[in-house]
């Protein structure tokens, strides 16, 4: 089994568990490949989340943040080093890390990031969780001040925002692992109404509006969105990367992992179907969950013949190879004995 986006308690504040813990679990569950991402520092105060602000000096906070990105390189890499001299180790670990998509001088840190580690950093997860600066994953209350952030409080502008930025952080990146590619609709309200023609969010049921409940496909319902993730997934087709299936979605409630199968069918259309399979964990307890779920997904929904994943097993020097599984040859791995 894989999984290839992960964070842990150690460091970041909104994981739950030591990261010994959570590779423990890994290890229980006899995963093939698990890959370590925890997140890049940011730079700015007006990306600290709440549970950062730690030290009551935010300069001290921001510094605890590289400080502890510093700590996360050197305790991936014992951990990958241990994995590859333990015969009684059968998985893979290779090390990441989660790009912060927030603005351009945050897309020139991870470069240097990269450079400055590229004997330890294997491959970077892309990924925006801020739109306008405002976080779009942290709750609901941020995800419509990040709406009303936009021109005229407009949804469709919202979407746009946000793959615009994608599209940014991609052409700047190119990130192997595009992470939860459509994570701007975690907080989208059901009862929401917009004006179906300009997407402006209307106040009431006499101003004309139709709640986001029924439009179908919303994510792609306006043709200009849709260009725009058209244009993101030829994008990250051309440089061979990959999107992925990413669990934590079902577990905050989803129906659907990231990305939702409006997408996911794009993602098959234009960026060759090359999917690979995250659990996003934070917490041992949320080491491959939903992946049934998701194996139905994939199966019955999206009806892939393969599942891709990273690996180092063939290459030079550590570096990354995108490699296949059949479908057929997936459900057979022993992980599906596992009540996770």
């Amino acid at each position: 089994m894989y999984s290839h986006h992960s964070h842990s308690g150690d460091y970041i504040a909104h994981g739950s568990d030591p990261l010994d813990e959570i590779i423990a679990r890994v290890y229980e569950l006899n995963f093939h490949t698990y890959c370590l991402t925890e997140h890049m520092p940011r730079i700015s105060q007006q990306y600290l989340y709440p549970e950062e602000y730690i030290c009551n000096d935010v300069n001290k906070d921001l510094a605890l943040l590289s400080e502890n990105f510093e700590k996360y390189l050197k305790h991936a890499s014992k951990i990958k080093n241990n994995a590859c001299v333990d015969p009684y180790i059968r998985t893979s670990i290779l090390i990441g890390m989660e790009v912060e998509g927030c603005d351009e001088e945050h897309l020139k840190l991870a470069n240097r990031i990269l450079q400055q580690n590229s004997n330890v950093i294997q491959f970077v997860v892309g990924s925006c969780h801020h739109v306008n600066s405002v976080p779009i994953d942290f709750d609901a209350t941020s995800w419509m001040k990040a709406l009303k952030e936009t021109s005229n409080n407009n949804l469709r502008q919202l979407f746009k925002d946000y793959y615009n930025l994608q599209y940014k952080m991609l052409t700047e990146i190119k990130p192997l692992v595009v992470g939860h590619f459509d994570l701007i609709r975690l907080y989208l309200p059901s009862t929401l109404r917009v004006n179906t023609n300009t997407g402006k969010v209307v106040t009431d049921q006499y101003s004309g509006g139709t709640p986001v409940s029924e439009i179908q496909n919303i994510m792609t319902y306006w043709e200009d969105v849709k260009e725009l993730i058209v244009r993101n997934l030829k994008f990250i087709d051309s440089y061979g990367g990959c999107v992925e299936i990413n669990t934590s979605g079902l577990r905050k409630n989803l129906i659907q992992p990231y990305p939702h199968i409006e997408v996911a069918n794009l993602v098959k259309q234009y960026c060759s179907g090359r999917f690979v399979l995250s659990d996003d964990a934070h917490s041992v307890s949320q080491v491959g969950t939903n992946y049934s779920k998701a194996l139905k997904y994939i199966t019955n929904d999206l009806k892939l013949d393969y599942l891709y994943y990273l690996s180092d097993k063939n290459a030079i020097d550590h570096r990354i190879t995108v490699e296949k599984i059949s479908i057929k040859d997936l459900v057979k791995d022993p992980f599906w004995s596992n009540d996770v």
